[in-house]
């Protein structure tokens, strides 16, 4: 074959050479601007490792709006990080956090932080301690040391917050209640000087669109509404209490933190 017969092979390869090569550094200036816009969530546990990382509809909503996801413990900023110890404390946490996201995280990202029992404590006391626009600071029936609510009572929420969310249960102690143990007290943070400062209590499980779960009552709950004691009668069925551990999975509460976001976003 002549020269000039191959010259129109050669010059397209060539081309498609020199298109590939200069494709290949496309995407890095792409994801890099995509980046720089991507949602950051982090998630975190209280403790014995309860029950921020179960929010399942918040991470999957957060997902599809291209947000990347951290999964810590109120002890352990490392992703995917379990709690240390059952005698630890939050400033390691704190510390690694606080020079993360000052220093490594693009300040242009929207951050967004959610955090249940010792988890919101964490966050409480990390807030004051950033130094960039914080979109939604979540904390779901928080508890500071000793498993004490009036400590997160006294706290605050800085300026540099978009939207503050909140939710606290007065329910009584069980299994699922263990703490706080001074749960009379108010959860509402009085310092609150975010942009939006959304604080409830919420003593009730609730469905998706806020109606309220309700569940067969026993034999021995006299005063449950619908009560028949005669023979074929019914126990009743009355609300279903919201507890501490089950608080992060409620769907009324997982719902209302996806509308904020949504909108914020």
């Amino acid at each position: 074959m002549k020269f000039s017969q191959m010259f129109p092979f050669l010059s397209l390869a060539v081309t498609l050479v020199i298109s590939s090569v200069w494709v290949s550094f496309l995407p890095k200036k792409v994801q890099a601007h995509s980046t720089s816009q991507r949602p950051y969530a982090v998630f975190v546990n209280g403790y014995g490792n309860c029950c921020a990382w179960g929010m399942n509809d918040v991470q999957k909503s957060l997902q599809n709006m291209g947000a990347e996801i951290r999964y810590v413990s109120w002890d352990n900023f490392k992703d995917g990080g379990r709690q240390k110890n059952y005698i630890s404390n939050e400033w390691q946490f704190v510390r690694d956090a606080e020079y993360f996201i000052n220093n490594q995280l693009d300040s242009n990202r929207p951050l967004i932080l959610i955090g249940h029992s010792y988890g919101g404590d964490a966050l409480l006391s990390l807030a004051p301690r950033i130094k960039r626009r914080i979109l939604f600071l979540g904390v779901i029936d928080p508890v500071a040391a000793e498993g004490l609510r009036k400590p997160i009572k006294d706290g605050r929420v800085p300026r540099n917050v978009d939207y503050f969310f909140n939710r606290w249960q007065r329910n009584p102690l069980n299994i699922d209640n263990l703490v706080p143990f001074d749960r009379f007290v108010s959860g509402a943070v009085q310092n609150c000087r975010a942009q939006t400062c959304n604080q409830q209590q919420q003593n009730i499980a609730r469905r998706v669109d806020g109606s309220p779960i309700k569940v067969a009552c026993s034999s021995w709950d006299v005063d449950c509404p619908g009560y028949e004691p005669w023979p074929g009668g019914s126990n009743g069925h009355k609300k279903k209490g919201l507890y501490h551990n089950l608080m992060p999975t409620d769907a009324y509460i997982q719902r209302q933190i996806i509308d904020a976001i949504s909108q914020l976003l």
